[in-house]
């Protein structure tokens, strides 16, 4: 959890003023998202994967301040490793 926070915190703070110079933008949240590790999976990495990918199936694309994200492909995500309906809940209730 501590890394996901610093690589959170230190992505929102090498644009701030780019955030909050977007035309209507007055305020951003960061919210952290966890799942249980798994022995020899990347879990937190197949966890972004899913949310970058239900993300862009929803909005038409990546969100704007994650250029990891841009050209990102599906691969072997899958329900088994998180199920695309709770991805969707939380992306939906987060909107």
């Amino acid at each position: 959890m501590r890394n996901g926070a610093f690589r959170i915190a230190g992505s929102v703070a090498t644009r701030p003023r780019d955030l909050l110079e977007l035309r209507g933008v007055r305020s951003f949240e960061a919210r952290i998202v966890t799942c249980k590790p798994r022995q020899n999976v990347e879990t937190w990495r197949k966890l972004e994967r899913a949310f970058l990918l239900e993300f862009r199936e929803r909005f038409g694309e990546v969100p704007w301040c994650n250029a990891h994200g841009k050209g990102i492909q599906e691969r072997d995500e899958s329900e088994r490793d998180f199920k695309r309906s709770t991805i969707r809940d939380i992306i939906e209730d987060s909107s």
